[in-house]
């Protein structure tokens, strides 16, 4: 039997040893667009980051940011999933449980930005009901949804 449980991840090491352990799960590896050890020490200062885990191997997570009072906006920084657990609505998991917290934080809305070739990514988010925000840059686009 396959046991499901998501926990908030607290310490530094455990954040950067999550980074590690799914940067190649991104079309562009999160190593080759900013340095591991100070994307972390962002995360601990700033995010909230939550591991999944199935039958106790980690098999995703997510960070994100619910701290603008000023527009109400949440910001999903990340989320990946294992790739043999891909397609087990795992990221829905995730996703569900971020965005129930930004409801709680009284959150309006949820932005992320996704790589243009992520196809998979727009779709899921397409499927959770992000719409297009505006271009990112020349390789990304951010997408957002009313909470």
């Amino acid at each position: 039997m396959t046991v499901i449980s998501n926990k908030e991840i607290k310490t530094l090491k455990e954040i950067y040893d999550i980074l590690v352990l799914f940067d190649d799960s991104f079309p562009r590896p999160l190593s080759k667009r900013l340095e591991l050890s100070e994307y972390a020490t962002k995360l601990f200062d700033n995010a909230i980051v939550k591991a999944l885990y199935s039958d106790g191997e980690i098999v995703g997570f997510i960070a994100y940011y619910c701290n603008d009072s000023n527009t109400k906006t949440a910001f999903l920084a990340q989320l990946a999933v294992s790739d043999i657990k891909k397609k087990k609505g795992l990221g829905s998991i995730l996703l569900d449980d971020c965005m129930s917290h930004c409801i709680e934080k009284k959150m309006n809305f949820i932005r992320c930005e996704v790589d243009n070739n992520n196809e998979n990514a727009i779709s899921f988010y397409r499927k959770k009901g992000f719409v297009f925000s505006s271009i990112a840059s020349d390789k990304s686009q951010f997408l957002i949804k009313k909470l």
